[in-house]
């Protein structure tokens, strides 16, 4: 009987591993976007952000997709200072970008110390983008 149930466990902890498909989830800046899209989400962030930080502020950027890629040069256009990655600034406010693609677009999350910030876009058939959410901002406090 023991040897039938473990039979059993094993054939369904296994047919769901086959089965299971992970979800294409939030990764470092990998989203299925073109030059333009990129552009475009880069442009709204770099807007979002100016509203946050004054003009001295110094940004250490993780990714390496084309949003990444595109928001670096755009804060910089803004005046805001970019560390590279062989800089080391104590004072530089990390930010890691994460995307995840969507079945019409595309979600972007901004991971800034104890802040995330994420808003999707959404890509019409007509390859046009545009925000499709507002900000959402969620806050973890530390819990000393």
């Amino acid at each position: 009987m023991i040897r039938l149930f473990a039979t059993a466990l094993l054939i369904a902890t296994l047919s769901g591993c086959s089965l299971f498909v992970p979800r294409e989830g939030l990764n470092m800046d990998g989203a299925l976007v073109n030059d333009y899209h990129a552009q475009v989400i880069a442009d709204d962030w770099a807007q979002i952000l100016t509203e946050r930080f004054v003009v001295e502020t110094i940004f250490s950027i993780t990714g390496s997709g084309a949003i990444t890629q595109a928001f670096t040069k755009s804060m910089r256009t803004g005046g805001y200072g970019v560390a590279t990655d062989d800089q080391l600034i104590e004072s530089a406010i990390p930010i890691e970008i994460r995307t995840g693609n969507l079945d019409n677009g595309v979600v972007v999350s901004l991971i800034m110390k104890s802040e995330i910030m994420s808003r999707s876009y959404r890509i019409d058939d007509k390859k046009s983008i545009q925000p499709n959410s507002q900000i959402s901002m969620i806050v973890i406090r530390d819990s000393k």
